[in-house]
């Protein structure tokens, strides 16, 4: 996988990112299924803070929308 690799978002080609996309639309919904994600987090987590600061947006603000984003799998 790329975060195996310790691969940054950066480097990683459209359609790994197009996957990393779809990836955050569908966990949530797995995960209110019932259907245990927690081996995919660590990798999600970094993936969509580093996804915010490629997009510009500042440290804090990547890190506060990633943490609310994160909180989906705890609920």
């Amino acid at each position: 996988s790329y975060y195996e690799q310790g691969i940054n978002y950066s480097e990683l080609t459209p359609s790994q990112r197009i996957n990393i996309l779809y990836a955050s639309i569908h966990m949530p919904i797995d995960f209110k299924k019932g259907n245990d994600v927690s081996k995919y987090l660590p990798a999600l987590e970094k993936y969509t803070y580093q996804s915010k600061i490629y997009k510009h947006k500042s440290i804090e603000k990547a890190k506060e929308e990633t943490n609310q984003f994160m909180k989906t799998f705890t609920q």
